[in-house]
C-alpha cells in the first residue's frame, strides 16, 4: 500500500523488505500469546489474560517500533545513486510496522480471545472423534519406576 502511494514497484527490494517484516510483526504477536498462555496457565480467563498480556507488552512493541521506525525513515526518504531500491525497502518495512504495531496490539489479543473460547467448544467434539492413544514406552518406564519407588518406601 505505502509502495502504491509513492508511486513504486513491488521489486526484490521491496519482498526483503516484506521478509523483515513477516520476522518483525511475527515476534509481537508471538510475545502476546506467549503471555497470554502463561496468564491462562495461572488460572485466568482468556479475556483477562489477553488484556494483560496487550497491557504489559504495549510499551515495549511501542519502544521496538518507534526505533525500528527511525532507523528505517532515512531508508524511505533516501535519494542518490540507489536510492529507488533503498526506498522500496525502507516503504514496505516503514508502512508495514506502522500497521503490524497497531494490529499486533489490538487485533491480536482479540483473536486470542475468539479463537479459545472456539477451542473450548471444540475440544469435546475432537476427544469424542479421536480414538484413546497406546501409551508410549515413556510412560510405561515412568510408571514402572513411580511403582518401585513406592515399594522401597
Amino acid at each position: 500500500m505505502f509502495l502504491c502511494c509513492a508511486g513504486q514497484v513491488l521489486n526484490i527490494y521491496a519482498q526483503v523488505g516484506l521478509i523483515m517484516l513477516i520476522g518483525l510483526a511475527g515476534g509481537n504477536a508471538i510475545l502476546i500469546v506467549d503471555l497470554a498462555n502463561q496468564k491462562m496457565g495461572e488460572g485466568g480467563s482468556a479475556l483477562e489474560a489477553a488484556k494483560f498480556s496487550a497491557k504489559s507488552r504495549l510499551r515495549p512493541f511501542l519502544m521496538m517500533a518507534i526505533s525500528s521506525l527511525t532507523g528505517f525513515l532515512p531508508l524511505m526518504l533516501a535519494s542518490g545513486g540507489g536510492a529507488q531500491s533503498k526506498s522500496s525497502l525502507g516503504l514496505v518495512v516503514f508502512g508495514g510496522l506502522l500497521v503490524a504495531t497497531f494490529l499486533s496490539t489490538l487485533v491480536v489479543p482479540v483473536f486470542y480471545v475468539v479463537m479459545s473460547r472456539c477451542w473450548v467448544r471444540l475440544m469435546p467434539r475432537l476427544r469424542m472423534r479421536c480414538p484413546p492413544q497406546p501409551r508410549s514406552r515413556v510412560d510405561v518406564w515412568t510408571e514402572a519406576l513411580a511403582q518401585s519407588a513406592q515399594a522401597l518406601q
